[in-house]
């Protein structure tokens, strides 16, 4: 069983977002306790994530805290933590430290109240990324869908509307800042989640903003609490060039360590 975050609050070099961060994560009220009939009617992909992802009598939290560490490609691959606060359909704080060499970049990527930001600065001190706009808050709107998977929980909300395709793929329609976000979601015979795709505004390429096909690769299982999250997440984008997701280049490779609902 993995463990609870050590700290709930932002980290210090986000502390000018702190309220963003402490309004995301407050508690939102008694949640309905998960029973297996609430997967009754479900495409049969989501119905055996949820009975394996969440165990009867959990309440349905939609806020997730989480604790991670990994890799992220930024002219190589860097080592990084980072600490989470996502709300389902509302918003995420990113913050994390990453690694050039013995120099740490500290920063936070966000979505909150339909705005999206980045800020990162070298050794806390010189800024390196500063961004904003419609263009990174309706990307940023796009990972908050995708990370739906992280709070299992949510899956059940009014703002998540599932379809059925095959016996391994599901689709869902989720409702962020009055856009619609289209995920597909995979699921094995056991009821492991495999992988996520969308749809998803953004830039890989360096050719303009656009939509590209955004992918999530999961494997293996942490349990936190009731619920049961993917150990670890690679993602990335599949601009066309590369064919199948399992093909496309990742940027980040994602252990979660730790997580606790409300």
């Amino acid at each position: 069983m993995g463990r609870e975050p050590s700290t709930p609050g932002a980290p210090w070099f986000a502390r000018g977002i702190a309220p963003v961060w402490d309004r995301l994560a407050a508690p939102g009220g008694d949640a309905p306790l998960f029973r297996r009939s609430d997967l009754d009617g479900l495409p049969a992909p989501v119905a055996r994530w949820l009975a394996r992802a969440v165990e009867p009598g959990t309440p349905l939290a939609r806020t997730a805290l989480l604790e991670m560490s990994g890799r992220i490609l930024v002219g190589g691959w860097r080592r990084f933590t980072a600490r989470q606060v996502i709300s389902a359909g509302r918003g995420y704080v990113w913050a994390a430290t990453a690694w050039f060499g013995s120099l740490p970049v500290f920063g936070f990527d966000r979505y909150s109240d339909g705005t999206g930001e980045m800020r990162w600065r070298l050794a806390g001190a010189l800024p390196v990324v500063s961004a904003s706009g419609d263009d990174i808050a309706r990307s940023a709107a796009g990972r908050l869908a995708a990370e739906l998977v992280l709070t299992p929980g949510a899956a059940l909300a009014p703002f998540v509307r599932w379809e059925a395709v095959d016996d391994t793929w599901a689709g869902a329609r989720v409702e962020i800042g009055g856009r619609i976000h289209t995920l597909r979601v995979e699921v094995d015979a056991e009821g492991t989640l495999r992988s996520v795709r969308l749809p998803r505004w953004g830039d890989p390429d360096g050719r303009g903003f656009a939509e590209h096909t955004f992918f999530s690769l999961c494997s293996g299982e942490r349990r936190f609490g009731g619920f049961r999250l993917p150990a670890r997440v690679t993602a990335g984008w599949d601009t066309g060039d590369r064919g199948a997701p399992g093909d496309a280049e990742p940027f980040i490779d994602i252990e979660v360590t730790s997580a606790a609902f409300r």
